[in-house]
Formats: C-alpha cells, sequence, structure tokens
C-alpha cells in the first residue's frame, strides 16, 4: 500500500514536540470536591521506578501525586500529609487516576508490567 505524496500531508513541527502538552483529567473526591490531575512525562514515570535518590524517603505515590496533582498543586510536605490523613478510597481514585493518564494502568485499573 501506497503512502500518500508527502507534500500533502501535514506533520508535527519541533515546536509541536516540545509543547509538552500532557492529558488531564477531573477527579471527583468523595466527601471532598472535584481536582484536576495530568499525566506524567516519561521522565518522571522513570524517576519514580528507579531509586532516586532525591525522594528523601516518599513514596512512589506521594511523588506521583506532586508531579500529577495540577489543582491545587502540592508540595512534597503536603502530599505526605494528605496520604495520612486522607481515606484510602479517595487516595486510590487521585493515584489511580493520574497513573492510568500516565499509561501506568490498563484500562481495567490493574498496574501495567
Amino acid at each position: 500500500m501506497a503512502l500518500e505524496s508527502v507534500d500533502k500531508v501535514e506533520t508535527a513541527s519541533k515546536e509541536d514536540l516540545f509543547k509538552g502538552i500532557l492529558a488531564q483529567d477531573f477527579v471527583d473526591l468523595d466527601g471532598i470536591g472535584r481536582v484536576i490531575v495530568r499525566a506524567l512525562t516519561r521522565h518522571e514515570i522513570q524517576m519514580l521506578k528507579a531509586d532516586d535518590p532525591k525522594a528523601n524517603g516518599e513514596s512512589v505515590e506521594v511523588r506521583m501525586v506532586v508531579a500529577g496533582l495540577v489543582e491545587p498543586t502540592l508540595d512534597a510536605n503536603e502530599a505526605k500529609e494528605l496520604v495520612a490523613t486522607m481515606d484510602a478510597k479517595n487516595w486510590k481514585k487521585l493515584t489511580r487516576a493520574i497513573g492510568k493518564l500516565s499509561g501506568l494502568e490498563a484500562e481495567d485499573g490493574n498496574q501495567k508490567s
């Protein structure tokens, strides 16, 4: 099967590639309200999976929320406080939404290997 003539196909520019457009979504947290999360970049995912020396003992999920929570934003200390006080159901909703947008979870909610 032949491809269309190259001069007839519009392609992305270098600027388009570096815009860093990341998928975003709303998450409704029970009894709290709506927040906005985004997908993690490939670099952020690699840092989560690596034994990052800058993590200072923070869990992968805390670092995931710090990176992926758009509105409101949290620093690492606030995210640690949140995980200590938020119920497990809402914490799971939050981390799963970020994971799913980032391609870390399958459609059925299971973690990809």
